[in-house]
């Protein structure tokens, strides 16, 4: 009964939709979780990991309405993870938005309900109800892995009063993840992973007017986009080294369509009067990203030392602009494509200090980071290129971890309270602990 009562209170507590934050222990130390060795978070990066952490709930804070939480089931030489709350949407909606926000701003509808105004930046939103489940088998000499997720959020509201003219905004966003995992067991295990993800949104305001006996539809904008993920991965452990190699590519592709009844005769195909055009841009992108790790333990302290490599192509084509009404108006829109390298490394520490505390710091830095990018106007026929330093500023974790009994509490002291101080007398208001996590094992 104790058992089923903490997997309860986790799941009652997640499903009111928050969103997946990085292991709180992971974050303490300020390494990927590739690093490691005894993390549960390396579940969700290869899922073939899932049968080494069975019977856990755990639950994660990073804000006071953002975090996720789970629980592992042991089913006898198998295991299933369910979590809520787990976030592995892509930069998609991202993009989405940041389309609408810059393009043909002028032509946007606005749709009056109620007391509210409402254009195409009030439908969109980041898939907010998030369900991941994971399914681990274990066979002889490997364990193997699978997992599906889904994300959504959605809107709808409509002035449907019989005296005016009635106003409908409409918008959802979802993202479908399949997850695929094995773990070789031996003198040197390997895991691998893949992971695909396939994001939509689809966005619609359209107002209408009253003529004095019936609502015409007068304006409507529209947005439709999608795209896809690919994530793989895999890294070798040999004793107390690891090496990892992970490859990322990426697309997306948006439509936006815009018309308006400029004479009121709800044909839209004046054009004189009428507006009717559509805007579209896509983009792609890909990563690869290297790393080694050695591992060291001296007295009550681990040590991680490790060295990244990563690289990045980005491609971007927006502004492509077709008027359905008078073709001389189309535009080619602009096209840039950027790459970067960057060259990092990270130490870790973490110190049993008794049976009860642990403590953990981290530290990592760029210690070499460049990009350029070239950017054309199709329409203008011209091209700049530019480049700049990237490398990244050290940055400094540091965390702590209590157990009591089967009850693991793991905290991250805040970036601000380490460098601007507690907010006793002046300086920044801050709280202790910027992210927080719960884990309970029977």
């Amino acid at each position: 009964m104790k058992k089923l009562l903490v997997i309860l209170a986790v799941l009652a507590f997640v499903v009111s939709g928050m969103s997946f934050a990085t292991d709180s222990r992971i974050a303490g130390l300020g390494i990927p979780v590739w690093m490691t060795l005894d993390d549960d978070a390396i579940v969700f990066s290869y899922v073939g990991q899932l049968n080494n952490y069975k019977n856990l709930a755990l639950l994660e804070l990073t804000a006071a309405s953002t975090g996720f939480g789970g629980a592992t089931l042991d089913l006898s030489g198998s295991a299933l993870g369910i979590y809520a709350g787990k976030n592995i949407v892509s930069n998609v909606f991202a993009d989405i938005n940041n389309a609408i926000l810059t393009t043909w701003a002028g032509l946007k509808s606005t749709a009056v309900i109620g007391t509210a105004s409402y254009t195409l930046n009030s439908t969109i939103g980041t898939p907010d109800n998030q369900l991941l489940a994971i399914y681990g088998l274990g066979l002889e000499g490997m364990n193997i892995g699978i997992g599906l997720g889904y994300s959504a959020s959605s809107m709808s509201q409509a002035e449907k009063t019989t005296y005016l003219a009635k106003d409908e905004i409409s918008g959802s966003q979802s993202q479908i993840d399949v997850l695929l995992g094995v773990s070789l067991k031996g003198d040197v295990g390997i895991d691998a992973g893949i992971s695909i993800g396939l994001p939509s949104s689809t966005n619609k305001v359209m107002d209408q007017r009253w003529d004095g006996s019936a609502s015409k539809k007068d304006n409507e904008d529209t947005v439709e986009a999608s795209g896809m993920n690919l994530d793989i991965g895999a890294r070798a452990v040999m004793s107390d080294l690891i090496a990892n190699l992970g490859f990322g590519m990426s697309s997306a592709k948006l439509t936006a369509t815009f018309i308006k009844d400029g004479n009121n005769d709800e044909d839209w195909e004046d054009a004189a009067n009428d507006t009717k055009v559509e805007s579209s841009g896509e983009n792609s992108s890909m990563n690869v990203d290297l790393g080694v790790a050695k591992l060291t333990k001296v007295n009550n302290v681990n040590i991680t030392t490790g060295l990244t490599l990563g690289y990045s192509n980005l491609t971007n084509k927006e502004g492509i602009y077709k008027d359905k009404l008078d073709s001389t108006n189309d535009q080619k829109g602009t096209e840039s494509s950027s790459s970067g390298i960057n060259v990092g490394v990270n130490v870790a520490a973490e110190a049993k200090l008794n049976d009860t505390w642990s403590a953990r710091v981290g530290a990592q830095k760029g210690i070499f980071g460049t990009s350029s990018t070239t950017s054309k106007d199709l329409d203008n026929l011209t091209e700049s290129t530019s480049s700049s330093d990237t490398t990244s500023a050290p940055v400094i974790s540091m965390g702590a971890s209590c157990v009591v009994g089967n009850l693991t509490i793991d905290g991250v002291i805040s970036q601000a309270l380490l460098f601007d101080g507690p907010y006793f007398i002046g300086g920044t208001a801050t709280g202790m602990a910027s992210q927080i996590s719960a884990k309970y094992n029977w």
